[in-house]
């Protein structure tokens, strides 16, 4: 949700479990990209709207538009994750991904369009 991955759906994300730590954690990340920003054109050139759609549903969101900071942590409720430490984490993973921005090598326009997102999310976490 911070890079505005409307793409990410159940199968690009893991767990990582090792059996000498009763522990799990997620596995590195792949397949991740700002949707978002994508500049796309139809087959004759014309700008297109980049599909905004949801692979599966975020605190009950569809559209990675209508996601907030609280939804997030509103999804993570139902996963049995308690508010408080679902916030703190979510919070925490936004100011990271916000403080990441300006040492980021990459397209600036890209990086103007996350940088956005993750603001918004943080900014209507509560």
């Amino acid at each position: 949700m911070a890079v505005g991955n409307a793409d990410a759906h159940a199968k690009n994300f893991s767990i990582l479990h090792d059996t000498d730590n009763p522990a799990i954690s997620l596995a590195p990340l792949y397949d991740v990209l700002s949707s978002i920003a994508l500049e796309l054109t139809d087959s004759v050139g014309r700008p297109m709207q980049a599909d905004t759609h949801l692979g599966q549903r975020v605190g009950g969101q569809a559209d990675i538009r209508k996601v907030t900071g609280a939804s997030i942590v509103d999804e993570a409720v139902t996963w049995g994750i308690r508010r408080r430490p679902a916030g703190s984490v979510v919070a925490e993973t936004l100011d990271r991904v916000l403080a990441a921005i300006p040492e980021t090598p990459g397209d600036e326009r890209v990086l103007a369009v996350i940088q956005l997102q993750a603001e918004q999310l943080r900014r209507n976490q509560r």
